[in-house]
């Protein structure tokens, strides 16, 4: 059986300034691939904020810094 992976490493977004003076909420929903090594393989913005490219730009920065247990 597969066993999830374990994030051993997290990285929080930064909150686009631009974005975050006018007030905008919202959330990006990402997919990866977690490689054998536990890095962080392809990935893919499944839900993004509408006319807001920023936050998805932002969340695929972060996420591409985090780490799995092997």
């Amino acid at each position: 059986s597969e066993t999830p992976p374990e994030p051993i490493q997290t990285v929080a977004p930064d909150y686009p300034e631009e974005e975050r003076a006018a007030g905008v909420e919202g959330m990006v929903v990402i997919q990866t691939e977690v490689l054998s090594t536990g890095q962080v393989g392809a990935l893919e913005a499944t839900q993004e904020v509408e006319g807001h490219p920023a936050f998805t730009a932002s969340a695929l920065e972060a996420v591409r810094q985090w780490a799995f247990k092997p």
